[in-house]
């Protein structure tokens, strides 16, 4: 219908195109015709009456100075005589200037010819002329010069006057002839006028009649379109509604049926308000109806937030719609088509993703992102008013240790049973989040600091009460939670998040299962920041390679291993003055803050780096290097791919590296070390557990390491020749090693005394100042030298 519609449009369009244009082209000839007839007839009449005005002056000049001279002639009054000098000049210029200005003009040869005539006789009249008036003024009136203006100035002067009157003869010939030609040009424009006039009647004749014939054939077309169309609108799947202009309903297609519950033919002539009732759900209207916007505003009205419309059974749908208004053939408003579209289940998935974008899937708390989001805007608030709030970091202690014991679906249960219990505990105002892994956050709103503490205080001591059970296992709870006050004087939100968490962490410090208020002046926390600053100082080490690795030599103590040398691989940081700074000093902070595993990436590539580089030294010689792993290394995914990667870049065999764990980290990483281990192993490498003796379950979680070496812990060893309890520790762990084939070294074998217990009880390795002091790791060649040389204690044996 739409197009058929255009198409009428433009042959009619079209028709009156090609009648109007010829039409106006008739006329604009016509127009331009007169116009040039007159343009030509106003240019003759303008041309001629300027040379004719130039001609008269030019003859009324000539004429004024004959007088002016003849007076000065018969005048005996000398200042008499001098006026008439001066207007005798005056006129003389009058004759030149126009003269001058009938040259430029455009004349015939004729004309041409008699103003040269003109002009070689005033060039004889001006000399003469302009000699009787000096004669004048010299007060000479004798018989000369009254014969001179007799004889010859005058008859001089009747040359030119007649020189002049034959111009304005000629002038006067031609300007009849120049109306002659406009007439002759203004019958030939009647006649072309009429010939177009006569071509532009046949061709609308011819036009009409091609227009009426596409005119019947478009309204048989426009009919068919018409029914096709209301085809379509009856099968389309968006709701359409047609209205009049006072908004009752003309037209429901199928779809309009099932949304609204009214047929079509009970809705014709109804008011749309009884039939498509529409409710904004965001403005809480009853009713909403977007035609009356349109046949206020005439333009397309779209629905804006959420709307739905209500079923005459009193069902809704959530929907889309967009309200046109139609216009008639003289543009005044028709009518309204309001198009619905049904978006329940587009909704009903919106919002679930609305819902799963701001909050926690496995606790269904708010999660991270919208938490911060509320934070936010209670903090920009604090800055306006005097209400308090409170913002809390909430941390389970040990539950990695449950989480890896127990495994990831234990962890889940317990963070979902925490989540309950926190939003059980805290005040209907107050928002809990899951921020992630076990971290929880508290926004106590309208709450003051000291209230908010008491609060937490309760929740510690109710979760503290609580046994988490699974698989036969139970396990007391507990939490570390750092509290900050919101107020006025908040600074920014990532400025209250780095406090709320170094209070959290303060809390976990001071021993867990406590709650930490952040204070400006807080010691415990002014520390935690002086540790901080460590993490600039190591990261900018490591980009400026900063760190020297040294080595100790790790000797053995038995005949067995005499010829079996290796040494534990050390890393120093080196300060911007050269100072080497002990690990204690920077290793907890890079533990603390994540950065070991940086470093000892480091620590691997360097090695690796010196040993490929004195590969030949170590061709013949069984020697070893142990390297210690920190707990983040074991739990970085990537890192084990790193060491593969570096032992097929530099082509080292892997049997020669030891890497060393301690048995805190290969507790509470247990499945990661045991993979860890395992993987390493069938490529060739050894584990030492280091620090052993130090745990509290070290021989239960022994038997599901498979290391090679034990490393007693030295806070046995060092103690060993004077406390009998540190002797049988030692005994004890060695015993056990040995009965599971792992053998043993002992750290901080201080002196030769220590040194010769050790071998009495059985230890297979030594190491300590005793053995050797630390050095700089140069060369292989170095290491060896040294290595071999404190393996005196197996030669003597």
């Amino acid at each position: 219908m739409h197009f058929n519609n255009n198409k009428t449009v433009f042959i009619l369009s079209f028709g009156f195109f090609f009648i109007l244009v010829p039409m106006l082209i008739l006329v604009a000839v016509a127009i331009h015709r007169i116009q040039h007839n007159i343009e030509s007839i106003d240019s003759v009449v303008h041309h001629q009456i300027t040379k004719t005005k130039l001609i008269t002056k030019m003859l009324s000049a000539a004429r004024e100075r004959s007088l002016l001279m003849l007076e000065m002639r018969l005048t005996d009054d000398p200042f008499s005589r001098d006026e008439k000098m001066m207007r005798f000049h005056q006129h003389g210029n009058i004759f030149a200037q126009s003269r001058m200005q009938l040259m430029e003009m455009n004349l015939s040869v004729d004309e041409m010819i008699v103003l040269k005539q003109q002009g070689k006789l005033t060039k004889v009249t001006v000399p003469i002329q302009r000699k009787i008036v000096e004669s004048l003024i010299e007060d000479n009136t004798s018989g000369d010069v009254s014969r001179l203006i007799i004889e010859k100035a005058v008859p001089m002067q009747d040359l030119v006057f007649e020189k002049l009157s034959i111009l304005l003869d000629m002038q006067q010939k031609e300007s009849a002839k120049s109306f002659q030609n406009s007439a002759a040009e203004s019958t030939n424009s009647i006649i072309t006028m009429s010939v177009l006039a006569l071509a532009v009647f046949l061709t609308c004749v011819f036009i009409s009649v091609y227009i009426v014939k596409r005119i019947t054939r478009s309204e048989k077309l426009l009919f068919r379109e018409k029914e096709r169309a209301q085809v379509t609108l009856h099968s389309i799947g968006d709701a359409v509604i047609t209205t009049d202009k006072a908004g009752n309903i003309e037209y429901l297609n199928e779809e309009a049926e099932y949304l609204t519950g009214w047929l079509n033919n009970d809705a014709c002539k109804r008011p749309i308000s009884e039939v498509c009732v529409i409710i904004k759900e965001d403005e809480k209207e009853h009713y909403y109806h977007p035609f009356e916007e349109v046949i206020k505003g005439k333009r397309v009205v779209s629905s804006q937030g959420e709307s739905v419309i209500k079923m005459k059974n009193n069902q809704a749908f959530a929907v889309e719609y967009t309200a046109s208004p139609i216009f008639g053939t003289d543009s005044e408003l028709d009518g309204v088509i309001i198009v619905l579209r049904n978006v329940t289940e587009t909704r009903v998935l919106s919002h679930q993703l609305a819902y799963q974008a701001t909050h926690d899937a496995l606790t269904g708390l708010i999660n991270r992102a919208e938490f911060e989001y509320i934070t936010e805007k209670v903090i920009k608030d604090s800055e306006n008013t005097n209400r308090h709030h409170g913002l809390c970091y909430v941390d389970i202690d040990q539950f990695k240790v449950i989480n890896d014991t127990c495994g990831h679906q234990a962890g889940d249960e317990l963070l979902k049973q925490l989540a309950t219990l926190l939003k059980t505990c805290v005040r209907d105002n107050d928002l809990v989040s899951r921020l992630g892994g076990d971290e929880f956050g508290i926004l106590f709103r309208d709450c003051e600091i000291d209230e908010a503490k008491d609060i937490l205080e309760s929740l510690k001591e109710a979760i503290s009460s609580q046994r988490f059970i699974w698989d036969n296992k139970s396990f007391t709870m507990s939490i570390s939670a750092g509290l900050v006050e919101l107020s006025s004087q908040t600074g920014s939100l990532a400025d209250i998040f780095s406090a709320v968490d170094s209070a959290c962490y303060a809390a976990k410090e001071q021993g867990r299962n406590r709650v930490h208020v952040y204070r400006e002046d807080d010691l415990i926390i002014s520390t935690m920041e002086g540790e901080m600053h460590w993490v600039h100082r190591i990261n900018e080490a490591l980009e400026e390679n900063r760190f020297r690795l040294f080595f100790q030599t790790i000797s053995p103590l038995g005949k067995y291993y005499k010829d079996v040398a290796c040494c534990e691989l050390l890393v120093r940081m080196i300060s911007k003055d050269g100072d080497v700074i002990p690990p204690m000093a920077f290793i907890p902070s890079a533990e603390r803050y994540n950065l070991m595993s940086n470093i000892d990436r480091w620590v691997i590539r360097e090695a690796m780096s010196i040993i490929a580089s004195n590969r030949d030294v170590l061709r013949d010689n069984q020697f070893h290097f142990s390297i210690n792993l920190s707990a983040q290394s074991l739990s970085d995914n990537d890192f084990l791919c790193f060491i593969k990667e570096q032992f097929k870049e530099f082509d080292l065999l892997p049997q020669r590296f030891c890497f060393e764990i301690t048995e805190t980290t290969a507790i509470l990483n247990l499945s990661i070390a045991k993979e860890f281990i395992s993987t390493l192993k069938e490529m060739g490498c050894s584990f030492s557990l280091d620090d052993f003796g130090s745990g509290l379950s070290s021989f239960e979680y022994l038997k599901n390491l498979s290391v090679d070496y034990l490393k007693i812990d030295g806070a046995f060893v060092k103690n060993l020749v004077n406390d009998q309890v540190d002797k049988a520790m030692v005994q004890s762990i060695n015993q056990v090693g040995h009965v599971m084939g792992i053998k043993t070294i002992a750290e901080f074998a201080e002196n030769e005394k220590i040194i010769s217990i050790l071998q009495d009880i059985g230890v297979d390795f030594a190491q300590g100042y005793g053995v050797s002091k630390p050095a700089e790791f140069k060369s292989v060649a170095e290491v060896l030298c040294k290595a071999y040389e404190n393996n005196i204690y197996s030669v003597a044996n």
